[in-house]
């Protein structure tokens, strides 16, 4: 019992480092491809494969964390404008991420690479879709953002982050979907040897 509240403590805090890496060295864990648009993130992935080795309940705080780090970082230093616009608002930074953590756990719990595979995808798309709705929500009549995407006043944001993010989400997703059974398959060998 100690030795596994061990190993889980330090599968935390190592997961922990790793995810403060990719929030504060430039291009780690978001990449910015174009300009003026949000970042291409690979921390979905990290997320996705912390809550293949620990339990949903971790993975929900987990995001929450990336959440509260990406607000920080919305405030701190800052991309481009839609960042600025969209994730110094605490739910569509915090919550979207969350989210994707505690998805990606409750599906991690069944053992297998389908499994494995789908709770990255779903900690993808859990974390950009809710960013495009909740935005959608919050912003849909803001001008600041509406002129910085190209759009009249009268265009659906809903739309246009869509098609913004189309491939962001795209290369997220399939980036996280199939990294994550091939990182979670070889750690859980190791954890389970260490046993």
């Amino acid at each position: 019992m100690r030795q596994k509240r061990t190993q889980n403590m330090v599968i935390i805090a190592i997961f922990t480092a790793l995810l403060l890496l990719e929030i504060f060295i430039p291009n780690l864990g978001n990449i910015h491809l174009f300009p003026g648009l949000p970042a291409i993130t690979t921390i979905p992935l990290t997320v996705a494969v912390f809550a293949n080795l620990q339990s949903y309940q971790f993975s929900f705080w987990f995001g929450a964390l990336w959440g509260l780090l990406s607000l920080l970082m919305a405030y701190l230093a800052p991309g481009d404008l839609v960042t600025v616009i969209l994730f110094q608002n605490p739910l569509i930074a915090v919550l979207p991420r969350a989210l994707a953590g505690l998805s990606a756990g409750i599906i991690a719990k069944k053992s297998g690479y389908i499994y494995q595979f789908l709770s990255g995808a779903l900690a993808s798309l859990m974390n950009t879709g809710l960013v495009i709705l909740l935005a959608s929500v919050f912003y849909q009549n803001n001008s600041t953002l509406l002129n910085h995407l190209k759009a009249g006043p009268s265009a659906s944001l809903f739309i246009i982050l869509i098609s913004s993010l189309a491939l962001n989400g795209i290369l997220e997703l399939i980036f996280s979907a199939v990294l994550t059974p091939l990182l979670v398959t070889p750690l859980k060998q190791i954890l389970i040897k260490k046993k």
